[in-house]
């Protein structure tokens, strides 16, 4: 085989070259991989691990990370995302610490006895992790809550790593404000249009952006201010369920006007035979249409059909006016 010279090389780039080169199957990898792995996600997975357990090999309880400060959370959460995002489980994480557990009987039996494997409790932390995004992959069908909550709390960390800004007192409100919506907010509604959303996942968005308020206008929950005292600095916002239904509406009306059957006009317009299940139904994401609008599924896609009486119907649901 013969080696390509630089001006070869050249050339093919040019060209356009090989559509399946290495560069660009890492960055489509990389596309696809999950985020990396936020501290929210760490303190929980300490916080669910259990007491009274006996160390692996390295000798750590579990009380010792469940009683770590912020820095050792810190530690714990750069750790994690190394092992993320390399791949590759640490030695020390893969070895055990085997025990035989006497039953009764004759000890000097094997059918007798027992054996436990003592793993380290770093290693559960990140095990709990991985088990929870597991979790949260086919859930299509049931909701989009462990994806809403994921979303809510990445818009958190956002704003806390913003806080040197809402700090700021050079820094205007208007401008403070644009810095949300543009570094903030778009995090917590990035594939918005996709959810189904209940009451409870309402609610916590809504606490979110209020949270965020009381960050970026730095007031304390103590100060006990309402949420007309928040609507009255802020103004006229559009707040984030508004945003969210808008870009489900805008969704729809997309998929609607497309000609021919398309995988998404199917999906959304298809109807499956049988009868769903007794009792308390879950939310669909085609009950979020019909809840916005009123309409009945039927009458909103014939009405999506006409791109400016959509709009005004999108206007209607996300801003309030007639």
């Amino acid at each position: 085989m013969k080696l390509e010279t630089s001006l070869q090389k050249k050339r093919r780039s040019k060209r356009g070259g090989n559509r399946n080169t290495p560069e660009v199957e890492s960055d489509q990898e990389d596309a696809n991989a999950d985020p990396d792995i936020l501290i929210c996600e760490v303190e929980q997975a300490i916080k669910r691990l259990r007491n009274g357990k006996s160390p692996g090999i390295d000798n750590i309880q579990a009380e010792l990370l469940k009683e770590s400060d912020a820095e050792g959370v810190a530690i714990i959460h750069k750790l994690c995302n190394k092992i993320w995002r390399s791949k590759e489980w640490p030695e020390d994480w893969k070895r055990a610490v085997f025990l035989p557990l006497p039953k009764k009987g004759d000890t000097k039996e094997c059918a007798n006895n027992r054996t436990i494997s003592l793993i380290s409790h770093a290693s559960k932390v990140l095990l709990h992790i991985i088990a929870e995004r597991i979790r949260g992959h086919p859930e299509k069908e049931g909701g989009s809550s462990r994806e809403i909550k994921r979303r809510l709390a990445m818009a958190r960390t956002s704003a806390i790593a913003l806080t040197d800004i809402w700090k700021d007192r050079g820094i205007s409100r208007t401008t403070k404000l644009n810095i949300m919506d543009a570094l903030v907010f778009p995090i917590a509604t990035y594939g918005s249009e996709t959810w189904a959303i209940g009451r409870a996942d309402r609610s916590k968005i809504q606490a979110l952006e209020q949270w965020c308020w009381r960050k970026m206008l730095r007031i304390s929950w103590k100060e006990h201010k309402t949420n007309e005292f928040f609507r009255s600095q802020i103004g006229d916002h559009t707040s984030l369920c508004q945003k969210i239904d808008r870009n489900k509406l805008q969704y729809f009306g997309h998929v609607s006007r497309r000609n021919g059957d398309c995988l998404e006009k199917i999906i959304v317009q298809g109807h499956v035979e049988g009868h769903r299940r007794r009792g308390r139904q879950k939310t669909r994401w085609s009950d979020g249409i019909k809840e916005c609008t009123g309409l009945s599924l039927t009458a909103a896609y014939r009405l999506a059909q006409d791109r400016n009486s959509w709009n005004d119907i999108i206007k209607r649901v996300t801003t309030g006016q007639p």
